[in-house]
């Protein structure tokens, strides 16, 4: 049975890499964006990966309006 966190995971995942082959350049600056805060490795939790999800969306609506949508091939 796939979990909350395991569900958010791969919404990430997706994101990600969406983020990396239609904005290449705004995914090489993904170091600038913390993942977690100051949570500790290991005590990953539901709301602080729905928060990074959240702030990887608005990241990539942020840039699609300044730069517009990507070229498709």
């Amino acid at each position: 049975m796939e979990t909350k966190i395991d569900m958010l995971q791969r919404e990430i995942d997706k994101c990600l890499t969406e983020m990396e082959t239609a904005y290449p350049e705004l995914f090489r600056n993904l170091d600038e964006t913390p993942v977690f805060g100051e949570e500790r490795r290991g005590s990953i939790t539901e709301a602080a990966l729905k928060n990074y999800l959240q702030s990887l969306r608005s990241q990539m609506e942020s840039y699609r309006q300044v730069h517009g949508e990507p070229l498709k091939d």
